[in-house]
């Protein structure tokens, strides 16, 4: 039996067919997304347990144990960021999303449809990966002199990330090291640090084990 699946736009479909081709089974499960001022984004975990249940159940439904093999197609490009272990840390963004509108205008009018797709081709095929580009990076802050010698290895840019201004420069890097950087600096704007502070607080309270130096000379003897 041959598995074939459908990463839809609408729907995610998969269907199965026998040696000779035949259509044995198929079903389909609709696609949730969240629209929002031109934002289109979709929850990448979810997807994927609806796609996983989708083929489970077409399974069972056609009566099926082994596939020989699995073909997949899919949408258009989109975007889903993911941890170490490879799981999705924000809402996957959508080839429909048109939050970056006025960027391709302004490239729409620098740059004709000929020069993009023959750029975005190099791109994509990984051509360009060493040509260096220009890009804005977040200027890291010294340490603290007085703080640094006394053995105090602190950074108080970091310590007051959201509160300080954040001073930018230019830099110019390899096409590999700055898709890193803006992907990084993309997913930040994304992270709603007053969730991270009750997450942090929450986990301290009920996991956390804090050690305290130097803690008889805060209770005293007659405490301990």
């Amino acid at each position: 039996m041959y598995l074939g699946v459908d990463l839809g736009s609408t729907n995610i479909k998969a269907a199965i067919y026998d040696g000779s081709m035949q259509l044995v089974g198929q079903q389909s499960r609709p696609v949730e997304y969240l629209r929002e001022n031109g934002f289109v984004e979709f929850d990448a975990e979810r997807y994927y347990n609806e796609l996983a249940a989708l083929i489970a159940q077409l399974t069972r439904d056609c009566g099926v144990s082994k596939i020989r093999q699995i073909a997949f197609t899919g949408q258009a490009e989109s975007l889903v960021c993911v941890d170490a272990e490879g799981r999705a840390c924000m809402h996957a963004i959508s080839w429909m999303d048109e939050r970056s509108t006025e960027e391709c205008k302004l490239l729409a009018a620098q740059f004709d449809a000929a020069l993009c797709e023959r750029v975005t081709g190099q791109l994509r095929a990984g051509q360009l990966e060493h040509v260096l580009v220009e890009v804005e990076v977040e200027e890291s802050q010294p340490a603290n002199d007085a703080m640094f010698a006394a053995g105090i290895d602190l950074n108080l840019g970091d310590m007051f990330g959201g509160i300080l201004p954040r001073k930018m420069k230019k830099r110019k890097l390899p096409v590999r090291e700055a898709r890193r950087i803006l992907i990084q600096q993309e997913s930040e704007k994304r992270i709603d640090m007053d969730d991270v502070h009750r997450d942090a607080m929450q986990r301290a309270e009920q996991d956390g084990i804090i050690f305290i130096d130097e803690i008889d000379k805060i209770a005293g003897n007659q405490h301990m």
